[in-house]
């Protein structure tokens, strides 16, 4: 009987809505550039903002349509747990191609009222897999308009990351279901098939664990560990073996950056890291974690020196490893801080504005 209780605890307190995480959340960082990628994308008008760099949200007027989560560029919004957790079955016992719809009355692997709520990541981690048709309805009668735009948003970062030929080959948007590709399975993945869909026990139907419910960042993650996986064999992938990978939104250093750290204080997803060179050297370095680095673009913006390019395409083959930028700079013989070597000075810009007061 605890055990049905617990699961019922979990339930109520993980899986009736969405969660923002304030600590992600653009406005909490920052006022100046106010981000309302939630609030514009929500049919029902749940979230608002009372106040600049505060969210707040009305979650007993929520539908549980997941729009939110897909629209949120830091990842600050996590998906509500029944949401995920379908999701992540499916993808846990992902074989062939994928077949998603929101037209009533057709078959389809990923049946949902709003396919914009399917992220890029979560797209590109079912194309890496085989092909992806999404069947919609007549969208321009439509009355869920944010829905489409959603999509729109995702199929076109989809497309950045796969490339333009992979995209055309694994993903298919349309209103037809004949459009749909046959499927030919072989007598063994048949069988396999069988034996995901018919063997699902009782502990499977259970929810995660506590200590395992998922964040805004969870596609991505899993998006991640499949083009590790695929780095072993990119044919599988759809890629040349001469390939240097898929195209990830990243921002970038340019001329100008003095290390002065204010991108590295301001990123929610701590994607952006500062580190002296050695001593003597004359180098501070810049590092970009791209495996963290959601594309928010937020760095750019609040950039002083306007050093920081905006997120662009950037093919890695290997998106765990950091991008270091080295930037000509000293320590400030006061406080440590990155001093340009252009400057003239020993101190930084802060530290004689203090003593000439």
């Amino acid at each position: 009987m605890s055990l049905w209780n617990d699961y019922l605890a979990r339930k109520l307190i993980f899986e009736s809505h969405p969660t923002i995480d304030q600590d992600r959340c653009l406005n909490r960082m920052q006022t100046r550039h106010p981000c309302r990628s939630c609030m514009d994308v929500c049919p029902a008008g749940v979230i608002s903002m009372p106040f600049a760099g505060s969210m707040k949200a009305d979650w007993d007027s929520c539908s549980g349509c997941g729009l939110c989560v897909s629209a949120c560029p830091s990842r600050a919004v996590s998906p509500a747990r029944i949401q995920a957790e379908r999701l992540f079955s499916y993808a846990s016992r992902l074989q062939h191609d994928t077949i998603i719809s929101c037209k009533s009355g057709l078959s389809s692997d990923i049946p949902t009222d709003y396919p914009g709520a399917l992220n890029w990541e979560f797209l590109c981690f079912l194309a890496l897999h085989g092909i992806v048709t999404i069947i919609t309805g007549d969208c321009a009668g439509c009355e869920k308009s944010s829905c489409r735009k959603s999509l729109e948003k995702n199929l076109s970062q989809a497309k950045i990351f796969l490339g333009e030929e992979l995209y055309s080959q694994r993903v298919i948007l349309t209103q037809d279901p004949s459009a749909v590709p046959a499927r030919r399975y072989t007598r063994r993945e048949a069988l396999s098939l069988l034996m995901t869909k018919t063997g699902r026990t009782a502990s499977a139907l259970l929810p995660l664990p506590q200590e395992s419910v998922p964040d805004g960042t969870l596609w991505r993650q899993i998006l991640l560990h499949k083009v590790k996986q695929l780095s072993k064999d990119p044919v599988e992938a759809g890629q040349s073996p001469s390939g240097s990978g898929f195209s990830w939104m990243l921002p970038h250093f340019e001329k100008g950056c003095t290390a002065c750290g204010i991108c590295t204080r301001i990123c929610p997803a701590g994607a952006l890291l500062r580190a002296p060179g050695p001593e003597g050297s004359g180098r501070y370095y810049m590092a970009l974690l791209p495996h963290k680095c959601t594309g928010c673009g937020l760095c750019s913006r609040v950039c002083p020196e306007q050093a920081m390019a905006a997120p662009s395409p950037l093919e890695l083959s290997e998106p765990d490893r950091p991008l270091l930028t080295a930037i000509a700079a000293k320590p400030c013989i006061r406080c440590k801080e990155p001093v340009p070597l252009d400057s003239g000075s020993d101190l930084c810009a802060r530290c004689r504005g203090e003593l000439s007061i």
